[in-house]
This record gives C-alpha cells, structure tokens and sequence, in this order.
C-alpha cells in the first residue's frame, strides 16, 4: 500500500497549506516544521489565562484554554482559512487529535463528561456544508476517550450582530440565539464547549447560559485558536 501511496504522490503531490513544501510520509495538510512552528498558548497549564478571564461572566466556569494563537498573516491564519472556508474539515480532527495528545502528555488536569461543539445555524451549515468546530470537537474526543454530542445544542438565530451588542444586552438577547435539544444528556454534566476561534467570547458565553441554564454541573471551553 505504501508503494502505491508513494507512487500517486509522485503525479500528485500534496503540498503544505502553510509553506507549500511537498509533504511526505504520514504528513498530512501540515509539514512537520511548521508543526513545530505553530505558536501554542500552553493556557491549560494555568487557569489564570487571558481567556479565562474574558470568560469570567461564566458562573459555573471550570478551565478556560485555546490550542493556538491566531496571528494576522501568520500560520494559523493560513490553516484556519483552509480549514473553514476551503472545504477542508477534518484539519479540525487532525488538530483536535494534537491538542488532546498535548493535554495528556502535560498530565492536564480535568474531568469533562462530554464534549459539545457550539453549533451553526441550519443556513450557515447547509452552505458551508459542515461545522468546523464539530470536526476539532472530534478529534479532541477520540483521543480522550469523551464523547462528544453535535446535537445538544441547536442555533436559531443567524445573526451576528451578538458580538456588537453591549455586555448586558447579550445576556438579554442570549436565549434568542441558542437552545438546548436534549436536556438530559448535561443535566449534572461536566460540559466541555468547544468552539474554532475565540474572540470577544459573546458566542461561548452565550452558550455556556444556556447549558446553565438547564442544569450542567459545570462549564469548561476549548478553542482551536484565541484571536490576538
């Protein structure tokens, strides 16, 4: 199979999304080098991250983390343009797997009962055909041994005008855009909310209420990338 592998790459190359060298063995999206170059935050070592603290409106908050920095122009940038609007969703699962491998060999500390990805809006998921933060929720899951549920949560509102309202008036405006489906499945859970990119935190917050809201135990956020 190797051969045969190796033989297709030479007609048919696949090349770094980042630096467009040829990639090579079990490389994949990714060259190993800018793997090593990709800047991690390393915030699940310490609670006292900048994310935690923009999520302090969580009451219920745990641990706080994101796997990379996104950096304008940088290579994470270049990977999540890929990985969102190119069609490319399991470089999600790829760096969900890693993050999970990093959590793990740091001995991180947490007791998550189930992962919940924040959804998209049926309009947003027919066009792009997938929820990019689904595919890191799974890579996260299948390295940790945690299920994850895409169907817990449902978005009913499109708008994304959450993010330009004032603190207040997100919490006012929160039950309008998420809801819980399946109630059981969090109640007295230790829900891990995974979402692609964290900015102003709007999104996550007004999910976390919700899970709050119907009886989770306790609220932990991942992240594939905290925006700089």
């Amino acid at each position: 199979m190797n051969i045969i592998n190796d033989f297709f790459s030479l007609f048919f190359p696949e090349y770094c999304f980042t630096c467009h060298s040829n990639l090579v063995g079990n490389e994949k999206y990714i060259c190993t080098q800018c793997i090593s170059e990709l800047p991690k935050t390393k915030y699940f070592l310490s609670e006292n991250n900048p994310i935690h603290f923009r999520l302090n409106n969580i009451q219920s908050l745990q641990q706080a983390t994101a796997y990379l920095k996104y950096i304008k122009s940088g290579k994470v940038q270049t990977v999540m343009h890929y990985y969102k609007y190119k069609n490319y969703p399991e470089i999600g699962t790829v760096l969900g797997r890693w993050f999970a491998q990093d959590l793990l060999q740091n001995q991180a500390n947490f007791d998550w009962d189930l992962i919940v990805p924040v959804p998209l809006h049926p309009k947003k998921m027919k066009k792009r055909g997938y929820n990019q933060s689904e595919f890191f929720a799974k890579g996260l899951a299948e390295i940790l041994g945690i299920p994850h549920e895409p169907d817990i949560m449902l978005r009913k509102s499109d708008s994304s005008t959450q993010t330009r309202k004032s603190r207040v008036a997100r919490w006012k405006n929160v039950e309008q855009i998420f809801s819980v489906v399946d109630k059981e499945q969090i109640k007295n859970k230790h829900v891990l909310l995974v979402d692609d990119v964290i900015t102003t935190g709007a999104t996550l917050e007004a999910c976390a209420l919700q899970l709050e809201n119907n009886n989770a135990r306790a609220i932990s956020v991942a992240s594939l990338a905290q925006a700089e």
